[in-house]
């Protein structure tokens, strides 16, 4: 199963429960049961229908958000726990190689994802490289990369510009002032400091890398939880 969304049936599915035609979450959850559907599709097909719920467009509950979330992860975890032990995940993305306990974390369906290891384990890389190409995948993403600190946050951002070194055509700006990189996907990549993270309110962002994470206040991982509600985002701790 791919693991790029379909956007076809995204706006099929979308502008169906628009209409008001006769399609409701059961039948998404029998397409998606018959695998029509991929993870990264429904998680998009969710994310439009929360906006529509937020501009009254239709009534759509939490209770039968997270019935299909909950099918979704369970289908695609049958699904990579049934991948062969040789399999290796390969991108476009400075010719990495992920193994074992970082493939597991790269095929997750999981929203919430966290990396444990010691020191110079490549917990920062493989967020990094999760990061870049959560960005390159789907065009007008946001994407943040958080640490508790400045000086932390630039080692983050050190690392993602190592992965671009080699692929340059895929940046359209970098803004110094903003601290963000555009993508030629149309994504940007906001980089943040949890030092002052109530200012990081008010904001609505598709995923958020933490770097660092067990230095951070529990507050600040909460207020960024808070960002990814409306979004259906996802949040990975490193």
């Amino acid at each position: 199963m791919s693991r790029k969304p379909d956007r076809k049936k995204v706006k099929e599915i979308v502008n169906a429960f628009l209409a008001k035609e006769r399609i409701s979450l059961e039948d998404i959850d029998t397409r998606l049961e018959k695998g029509e559907f991929n993870a990264e599709t429904v998680r998009l097909i969710l994310g439009e229908l929360n906006r529509a719920a937020e501009r009254k467009q239709i009534e759509f509950t939490a209770k039968q958000r997270n019935k299909l979330l909950r099918q979704k992860q369970e289908l695609e975890t049958r699904y990579n726990d049934g991948a062969s032990a040789e399999t290796i995940f390969v991108d476009n993305i400075g010719g990495y190689k992920a193994f074992g306990k970082q493939r597991l974390f790269h095929h997750s369906p999981c929203r919430f994802r966290i990396v444990i290891a010691g020191v110079r384990g490549g917990k920062t890389f493989s967020g990094a490289y999760e990061t870049l190409r959560f960005a390159l995948e789907e065009s007008g993403r946001t994407v943040w990369v958080c640490a508790p600190t400045y000086k932390m946050v630039g080692v983050a951002e050190k690392e993602i510009e190592n992965l671009l070194n080699g692929i340059e055509e895929v940046v359209v700006e970098r803004s110094k002032k903003e601290k963000k990189i555009t993508l030629i996907s149309g994504s940007t990549i906001q980089f943040h400091s949890l030092e002052n993270y109530d200012a990081l309110r008010g904001f609505k962002v598709d995923a958020v890398w933490v770097d660092e994470a067990s230095y951070a206040p529990r507050a600040a991982i909460e207020v960024l939880r808070t960002r990814l509600s409306s979004t259906m985002g996802l949040l990975w701790l490193t």
